[in-house]
């Protein structure tokens, strides 16, 4: 349900319905040629829905159980355990910018922003009528953008503390599984259960238009570091790159 590169790219974690989080070293391979496991995450009572590396040492988790964590590779140990991190699973997550904060959301249909200085919750973004699937920090660090299964996308801003745009496809018919923003934050790109990935255009609050080609629901949506290309994975058993 997650996979996450190390900012390094020497790491690479991943995990989902098997309640634990999977780290592999990428320079480091068996005979086979596949890369070994350096560690494995247990102690979650729920699936694995999000993980983030801080940095080549450090995890950063949310999970099916409500609960947001910190680990220490090198340990092997949790140094950060949040219980009760929301009223619901923790679906999503997202990193600033700047690597001192990140949001999350969850099926209990709220945002929320956590500090990694102090480790506590600062804000509660409101809205939502339903399960918040995926979340997206702006490029700025000031907003994020949202993908919800009540069929929206929203950009909050963190600094005045709301919402301050609404996203609706032309037809309202299916929920949003996965969100993203481009490189320069303007458009905003949300994977759907239509089988396309619907952008908006941030500056004229304006739908326009989709990328078609998927045949099942598209379960997630990565736009790469240049903007120049958006990955999506679908239940179609396809990945495809739009450029």
């Amino acid at each position: 349900m997650s996979v996450a590169f190390a900012q390094s790219g020497n790491y690479v974690a991943c995990g989902g319905m098997d309640n634990m989080c999977t780290v592999y070293d990428v320079n480091n391979r068996d005979s086979t040629g596949a890369a070994k496991i350096v560690r494995e995450l247990l102690g979650y009572e729920g699936f694995l829905s999000s993980c983030r590396f801080l940095d080549d040492k450090t995890i950063l988790t949310g999970s099916g159980d409500m609960k947001i964590c910190i680990w220490d590779l090198e340990a092997g140990k949790k140094t950060i355990d949040i219980d009760q991190a929301h009223a619901g699973d923790v679906v999503s997550m997202s990193l600033s910018p700047d690597n001192n904060t990140f949001v999350t959301g969850s099926v209990d249909r709220t945002c929320k922003l956590w500090d990694l200085r102090d480790n506590t919750c600062k804000q509660i973004f409101f809205g939502h009528q339903a399960d918040v699937n995926s979340v997206c920090y702006h490029p700025n660090g000031f907003a994020f953008a949202t993908g919800s299964e009540d069929k929206t996308s929203r950009m909050y801003d963190i600094r005045s503390d709301q919402q301050v745009a609404l996203y609706e496809p032309p037809n309202k018919t299916s929920g949003f599984t996965s969100c993203g923003l481009s490189f320069s934050g303007r458009f905003v790109l949300c994977g759907s259960d239509d089988h396309s990935v619907h952008i908006w255009d941030t500056m004229k609050n304006q739908h326009n238009g989709c990328l078609a080609g998927h045949e099942n629901r598209i379960t997630s949506l990565s736009v790469s570091t240049n903007g120049m290309a958006v990955t999506t994975c679908s239940w179609d058993q396809y990945v495809r790159v739009w450029g």
